[in-house]
């Protein structure tokens, strides 16, 4: 015979696999839709270019990636792809600089999945692909555990891939777009570091999680 707390148990494994089977809420989508939003409004708007090369430039002053580095946090490595990925089109869309090249918007993509696998493997914890806000995941960001995310991300996505990449488009040697964003790099690793740790904060103490 079953007992009400073997009901309890059995009722409590079924909503825990039904939530398991959820990808995002409506809540979710929602949200990831506003922070790709804010990625546009951020890599437009509020973003210095430097150092024009050949109709591109290979020097660039912006916190765009923030909300996809977010995204990542709360919905897992693949919310921040999808965001990276949308959010890299749209702005292109709305600014285009040049043609559009779907490398660069997959590094973006890649940026964000790269900062949450890395911290869970600081964790050591699973990384699941898509999940929903965890106030405890977001609470336990701290710059320590974030900064080797954020530093991975920005050497082989900025550094490398998106130095490839705009070698290709404007036919010249990787080396000589390399340079200016290894400087980048270091500028915007520590930026976005001590940004990304507050912002999961913020996002824990209003009530994303």
């Amino acid at each position: 015979m079953e007992t009400g707390n073997d009901t309890a148990i059995v009722g409590s494994a079924g909503a825990a696999v039904k939530a398991r089977r959820r990808v995002w809420s409506v809540k979710s989508v929602v949200s990831m839709g506003l922070l790709c939003s804010l990625s546009v409004v951020l890599g437009t708007a509020l973003s210095f270019n430097m150092i024009p090369f050949g109709g591109t430039y290979t020097f660039k002053i912006a916190i765009n990636l923030l909300p996809v580095h977010l995204s990542a946090l709360c919905f897992g490595p693949l919310g921040g792809f999808v965001v990276g990925v949308i959010a890299d089109f749209l702005k292109w869309a709305i600014a285009p600089v040049g043609f559009y090249h779907p490398g660069i918007g997959i590094d973006m993509g890649l940026s964000g999945a790269i900062v949450a696998v890395t911290l869970a493997l600081i964790q050591r914890r699973r990384a699941r692909l898509a999940h929903e806000p965890d106030a405890e995941v977001l609470g336990s960001v701290t710059l320590l555990n974030i900064l080797p995310g954020v530093a991975v991300s920005q050497i082989i996505c900025s550094m490398m891939l998106n130095s490839y990449w705009i070698a290709s488009m404007q036919h010249v040697s990787v080396w000589v777009t390399l340079p200016p964003r290894v400087v980048n790099a270091a500028v915007m690793i520590p930026v976005y570091a001590l940004l990304l740790r507050a912002c999961a904060r913020y996002a824990k103490r209003f009530g994303l999680a």
